[in-house]
């Protein structure tokens, strides 16, 4: 089969009934982008910053208050594979992001740090988050809420 004809097949097939539901979170994924971005352009000086990085920022500032953040943690909570990981990391660092300090105990070891201009970018993402999460969950109820986080979690469980 050739290779520029797989979208459109891919797209044949996702209309069946019970494919449904990956145009539905492609969907959400495309809805919740929107959202982000209009948040981005919020933020004064911060434009070179992707979506990716202010999540690795918000997680970071906020599991640093509970000890070293490292990358394979990164990893855990994004769901990236190493190699991904480790791009991502350096480019935060080449953009003055974070900072990889070697643990005195273990050299190998190397905890994320935020830099100032990270820690001021997150508590404006942290709040602009917020608001789009508010948005997305309105109207429904906390049962509704637990069981979409079930049944992400089963379904990430399936494809991992």
């Amino acid at each position: 089969m050739h290779l520029t004809i797989l979208p459109t097949v891919f797209l044949f097939l996702a209309m069946k009934s019970e494919l449904r539901i990956i145009i539905t979170i492609k969907k959400l994924v495309n809805q919740f982008s929107r959202y982000f971005v209009e948040i981005k352009s919020k933020i004064k000086d911060f434009e070179q910053i992707t979506g990716i990085q202010g999540c690795v920022i918000g997680f970071v500032f906020e599991q640093s208050e509970n000890g070293n953040v490292y990358q394979k943690d990164i990893e855990k909570e994004l769901g990236i594979r190493r190699s991904s990981a480790t791009t991502l990391l350096q480019r935060m660092e080449k953009n003055g992001l974070i900072r990889r300090e070697p643990l005195p105990t273990d050299a190998r070891w190397k905890k994320i740090v935020l830099t100032p201009k990270a820690k001021e970018f997150s508590a404006e993402v942290h709040s602009g988050m917020e608001l789009v999460e508010q948005r997305a969950v309105r109207g429904l109820t906390d049962q509704q809420i637990k069981s979409f986080f079930e049944i992400v979690e089963i379904m990430t469980r399936n494809l991992a």
